[in-house]
């Protein structure tokens, strides 16, 4: 499952991506050594915050839905928004 989840995480990134983790052991390594350049990236954070505020702006209640489950929703947004900020 290990060489699995490498191949893929291999993959997924980008050359400067994949520079960064080629020297890591495991995925777990290789998880924390792709999340440290996007904890700090604006770019990222501010995609993060533009993608929470759009799904702010377009929040409805589906037809079908229990009230319980779209304020679960809606928490779920404005939690994540606010951590964000």
């Amino acid at each position: 499952m290990d060489v699995k989840a490498m191949t893929t995480l291999y993959c997924a990134l980008n050359r400067s991506g994949f520079n960064i983790i080629i020297s890591c052991k495991n995925t777990k390594d290789i998880w924390h050594a792709s999340q440290v350049p996007h904890e700090e990236n604006n770019q990222v954070k501010e995609s993060k915050i533009d993608t929470l505020v759009h799904q702010y702006e377009l929040f409805k209640m589906h037809y079908s839905e229990f009230i319980t489950s779209m304020f679960t929703r809606m928490t779920l947004i404005t939690n994540n928004l606010d951590a964000s900020w």
